[in-house]
């Protein structure tokens, strides 16, 4: 009886955490999972089921028993199989039961022999294209060293991409995601995946369960090679190197379409999960975090806010922040430029600073106002209060950034994007021009305050050179940025489709073809 593989589809029909819990508090924790495969089908002789174990790690220690005998066979990835076996044709419901004891504050996994090719592989659903390697070449400008690139690459997918739930049972590219800009955790993970693999740096799959700061879902996040050792890192949650405590990991792979389960056919198959957090820690307080913000405020003030992170341990890390501002009643809201997330590299025993631009709201005189800003991270949170004063006289300020520089690569054009945001507190207007080789173009664009805008310039193919700048001018000042166009790199792609299923079934038909003629010549000689 031929098996089906399929994508596992986890489904959660029970309460999964019953207290309010924001998951990045979480640094080290207990997780029990009862995982529930309910079967049924009058299929004749031995039945199967095929599902992941959960490994040990650096990162977790995990402890399984079921209500059924299961042996464990291992995958290519070196996945453990759990295999499920029977011969009646009653109904069951094989039950998991997974204690798992998770913590990625601690040392990185040590790389397999092979490992580094392996996962630097071009794949089904991770493409590397000349647009994802020109991004992950901008991206990459003034980083020194691949973690510091996989911190970029990570905040830059997660601020990228917008969330959909719709994706769920899509299994686009990393072209077509590039290119919609929005996914779901699978997409993140393809798309950090694969402008990491365009820089020579292996990255592979992670499946696994989180907890959103909602409830607990099927997740995917990524691994990634650097210096022998697996680092974590996940684009949806924008967290690298140490992730929150409630990722759970049961299998790794080269892409999403790794992460299979076999089932007998002719059998159906429902499931049922529940996940609670019996208890966690808060993570460990390594860094040192400090706000600067203005004192006082007038009307429609445009000001930064800058966060201030000290590392205290010899090694590098990635501190993800998140900037919380008032946004109701909406005429007090308060508007961020730009992305309230960042994601800072951190050096060994190092400081880092990050900003964010904010425009206050319009403040009516014989009031006095009182805004509370909140920057947090790890565990960690900083509130800074900020007095808004009607009275004092702001300065008309008119700022145009340039957030991102972005390439869409087609056979005939090459389509450079730039991506703009005014900061200032009043519309502002500037010429924008690129020159990319012997050609030169310039737009010039109106931004009201607060507002961000793409500026497209399309270029013919070919090009005398790939080596661009990109030149912003204002009224009070100007700003250039220098920028290259690649090529992504030569590597060779994974067999489309030619997984032991394919090939067997590829074999039996080969076999099947070779006997029929066998017996067509046969009959001829008879």
């Amino acid at each position: 009886m031929n098996p089906m593989r399929f994508l596992i589809a986890f489904v959660l029909l029970s309460p999964a955490l019953v207290f309010a819990l924001d998951s990045k508090d979480v640094g080290s924790a207990n997780i029990e999972l009862d995982l529930r495969w309910n079967l049924a089908g009058d299929v004749p002789g031995k039945k199967v089921l095929k599902t992941f174990g959960y490994p040990n790690t650096t990162f977790q220690s995990v402890s399984i028993s079921s209500n059924y005998s299961y042996q464990i066979e291992k995958d290519k990835f070196g996945n453990d199989l759990l295999v499920f076996e029977w011969l009646d044709d009653e109904p069951k419901t094989i039950q998991l039961k997974v204690q798992a004891q998770v913590d990625y504050d601690t040392y990185w996994a040590d790389a397999g022999e092979g490992d580094a090719e392996k996962f630097s592989q071009q794949t089904k659903l991770v493409l590397l294209d000349d647009s994802i390697a020109t991004q992950a070449s901008l991206l990459s400008q003034s980083t020194s060293s691949d973690f510091e690139k996989l911190v970029r690459f990570t905040e830059w997918v997660h601020n990228y991409i917008t969330y959909d739930d719709s994706f769920w049972l899509r299994q686009p590219t990393s072209t077509d995601i590039f290119l919609q800009r929005k996914g779901v955790c699978n997409q993140y993970a393809h798309l950090d995946m694969a402008l990491l693999r365009a820089q020579g740096i292996p990255a592979r799959f992670v499946a696994g369960w989180v907890y959103s700061g909602k409830e607990w879902g099927p997740h995917a996040w990524t691994e990634v090679l650097i210096g022998g050792k697996w680092v974590p890192a996940d684009a949806t949650y924008n967290e690298v190197d140490i992730l929150d405590g409630s990722h759970v990991v049961f299998a790794y792979g080269l892409d999403q379409t790794d992460i299979k389960e076999e089932l007998t056919r002719g059998l159906s198959m429902t499931k049922q999960q529940g996940i609670s957090i019996v208890s966690f820690e808060k993570p460990r307080e390594f860094f040192k975090l400090s706000v600067q913000a203005p004192k006082s405020v007038g009307s429609l003030a445009s000001e930064k806010i800058i966060a201030r992170v000290q590392n205290g341990d010899s090694k590098p890390h990635a501190i993800p922040l998140l900037l919380s501002v008032p946004s109701e009643p909406r005429e007090l809201e308060i508007k961020v430029v730009g992305d309230s997330s960042k994601l800072v590299f951190l050096p060994p025993n190092g400081i880092a600073e990050t900003q964010w631009n904010l425009l206050f709201p319009k403040l009516e005189e014989k009031f006095v106002y009182n805004f509370t800003v909140q920057v947090s991270s790890l565990g960690a949170k900083e509130k800074v209060s900020i007095k808004g004063e009607p009275e004092i006289q702001e300065q008309v300020s008119k700022r145009i950034l340039l957030t991102t520089i972005e390439s869409i690569q087609a056979t005939e054009e090459i389509v450079v994007i730039a991506n703009l945001a005014n900061a200032g507190n009043a519309d502002a207007q500037a010429s924008v021009s690129i020159v990319l080789g012997n050609q030169t173009q310039s737009q010039s664009i109106l931004l009201a305050k607060g507002e961000t805008q793409q500026v497209r310039f399309n270029f013919k193919r070919p090009l005398s050179s790939k080596n661009g700048v990109l030149t912003i001018n204002t009224a009070s000042s100007s700003s250039t940025h220098p920028f290259e166009i690649v090529e992504a790199p030569e590597v060779l792609p994974t067999p489309q489709g030619l997984d032991l299923q394919t090939l067997a079934l590829m074999a039996t038909g080969l076999l099947a073809a070779l006997i029929a003629l066998w017996f067509f010549f046969a009959r001829r000689k008879a």
